[in-house]
């Protein structure tokens, strides 16, 4: 991309518009933390969603960048990543949350040129109009909000010199990662409505690839990214439209859940996945032939928001998904409630198998002794008991879909060999019958137990272990996913939307409660929490006392907030790597109280 132009353009305004001149421009201001505290609200969620990429970014692009920022779309820095080694720098330089690079105070820059043209740019060394500036390279993308308005942007900074060619893929790099944020705030904002995700290439394993579209129940277009709208070749006046080749939402449903889940729209092709599953269940019968019945159970969470702003969530999202679509088993592992019932269903509705059942079993769940017959079914009278019909079985009600077997180490060692003979030649004999029975579907089994371990004692078979260990997918505790402020914020959201009522914002000490949670039981205690704190909750604003007594224990008690007031402050921010933000969150009091504390004590951070 020639940003040439772009820079000459700015320099011109830079000297006729603002009145500057490259060795007279001013060093940045910078707001104080109640101005910065006023003015975040708008970019909180985009902070918990951008540090998982500020982690993919720097492992990209490595020793390329040394400083990685996020900035409202006014130019205000908001989140700002460096080594440690750089603090003197930064300071010097005045880069730090507060501080504001619009162009027209700061002459052409990354961040300013990114906000006036709106799209992807670098701005190397000499294309700054400040000299001071000009021993930097900067290589910002915007990140849009709702009907593509400019929400924020993102930065990566070399302080060292650099070349244009470096920052052409830094540029692919930071776009691809701004997109992401984009895509799943996106998400975030239209949970529960009819949302349209479209890719040009039918590769639905990165967000960033993908372009977002929401619908309400007329086929109306609500919002889309602007990536979408060049996906589309579409301009802003559709929005309250209804698109051609859209505008029904059931035959869109039918469409994406069909073997070619492509539509065309102004002779473009495009293939699409829709987040709607109390209309999809509506247009399909049951297996009675009646239509199914209205529910008020909330959507299933898909695979993208599973996956969050985690990045090694992501990264395991990604290779489920590619291993899934290419028919291999899948073996997901984590602790109870980290979501693996959840995954293996979003892996069914993204996958190529999406128009056949879904069969879910638990293995602990059923005696040992009737877990065969419920698996394999059984022919007439083929034990004593046994259906006068017969039981086709759950593998054969898989065919052409998904069989999920959850908790897998708890099949019985006996069962484990005829299982192994399914997998291997796809096909079985019923409990009772003489003639085996052809069967093809996608495995995705579930444990919270260590199969390694159990085949050491004999108690899993190694040949099934070894069957389905190269496609193990583990998913991380709650407690250590980078997103979880993210993921606190949608368990309330989804909460709000099944209660059928408006979303409390969190007081700061019931965030900080929630935050400092280690999560034994994962996703599935926080939405338990979330709902819990909904019933409690009469007001706007979600207290401390809304939350169960266990989450409540040295949150609000006196005794608890004077000794966490007697904390070394130098320890708690060193644990958070003097991020004020979250330190402030876990010692449940504001930014500010944080900074006047520190300045009480006489704590500052260590060059």
């Amino acid at each position: 991309m020639d940003t040439a132009p772009l820079i000459h353009d700015s320099w011109q305004r830079c000297y006729e518009r603002y009145g500057l001149s490259p060795d007279r421009v001013p060093r940045p201001d910078v707001l104080t933390q109640a101005e910065l505290d006023a003015v975040r609200a708008p970019t909180e969620s985009l902070e918990a969603l951008a540090h998982g990429e500020l982690s993919r970014m720097l492992g990209q692009l490595g020793s390329h960048v040394q400083l990685l920022m996020l900035a409202d779309a006014g130019g205000t820095l908001m989140l700002v990543r460096s080594d440690p080694a750089l603090d003197d720098v930064c300071r010097s330089a005045l880069i730090q949350p507060g501080a504001m690079f619009s162009e027209s105070s700061q002459g052409t820059n990354g961040i300013g040129l990114c906000i006036q043209t709106r799209m992807p740019v670098s701005v190397v060394m000499e294309d700054h109009f400040a000299q001071r500036l000009s021993g930097l390279s900067c290589t910002v993308a915007p990140i849009f909000g709702e009907r593509g308005d400019l929400a924020a942007v993102l930065n990566v900074t070399s302080l060292q010199p650099s070349n244009r060619m470096v920052h052409e893929i830094a540029r692919r790099v930071v776009e691809a990662s701004a997109r992401r944020i984009e895509n799943r705030s996106f998400d975030l904002r239209h949970v529960g409505r009819v949302l349209v995700r479209l890719s040009a290439t039918g590769d639905f394993c990165d967000p960033a690839g993908e372009g977002r579209l929401a619908l309400d129940d007329a086929g109306r277009v609500l919002d889309a990214t602007p990536f979408t709208l060049e996906m589309l070749g579409a301009d802003p006046r559709i929005f309250g439209e209804r698109l051609a080749g859209m505008n029904e939402i059931d035959a869109l449903l039918r469409i994406a859940l069909s073997d070619s889940p492509v539509i065309e729209h102004a002779g473009r092709r495009l293939s699409i996945q829709i987040d709607h599953r109390e209309r999809r269940r509506s247009i399909y019968p049951s297996a009675t032939g009646t239509p199914a019945a209205p529910t008020s159970r909330k959507a299933a969470p898909t695979i993208a928001q599973i996956a969050g702003a985690d990045t090694d969530t992501q990264e395991q999202m990604r290779i489920a998904q590619r291993l899934y679509a290419r028919g291999l088993p899948i073996l997901l592992q984590g602790d109870s409630g980290s979501g693996k019932s959840a995954l293996a269903r979003a892996l069914h509705e993204a996958g190529p198998r999406r128009t056949g059942s879904f069969v879910s079993i638990n293995c602990a769940a059923i005696p040992a002794e009737l877990i065969e017959s419920e698996l394999f079914g059984y022919r007439a009278g083929a034990f004593t008991g046994a259906s006068k019909a017969g039981a086709r079985g759950r593998i054969l009600e898989a065919d052409g879909g998904t069989l999920f077997l959850d908790e897998i180490g708890d099949m019985p060692l006996a069962l484990q060999s005829r299982f192994l003979q399914v997998l291997s030649d796809k096909e079985f004999v019923p409990v009772g019958a003489s003639q085996p029975v052809q069967v093809d579907f996608n495995l995705i089994a579930a444990s919270f137990r260590d199969i390694e371990g159990m085949v050491r004692d004999k108690t899993f078979r190694a040949d099934l272990h070894f069957r389905i260990q190269g496609a193990a997918v583990r998913l991380p505790p709650l407690r250590s996913r980078d997103d979880l402020n993210a993921l606190i914020d949608h368990a309330f959201q989804e909460a709000a939307i099944s209660a059928g009522a408006p979303c409390p914002r969190l007081s700061a000490a019931a965030r900080a409660a929630l935050l400092r949670h280690g999560w034994p039981g994962n996703i599935r205690e926080l939405h338990h929490v979330a709902r819990y704190a909904l019933a409690l909750c009469d007001s706007d604003e979600a207290s401390l006392d809304c939350l169960p007594p266990a989450l409540q224990s040295g949150g609000s008690k006196a005794a608890d907030s004077e000794a966490r007031s007697e904390l070394d402050l130098t320890g708690v921010l060193a644990r958070f790597e003097w991020n004020v933000t979250l330190a402030a969150h876990w010692l449940g009091i504001s930014r500010s109280t944080l900074h006047r504390r520190m300045r009480a004590q006489g704590v500052r951070r260590p060059d």
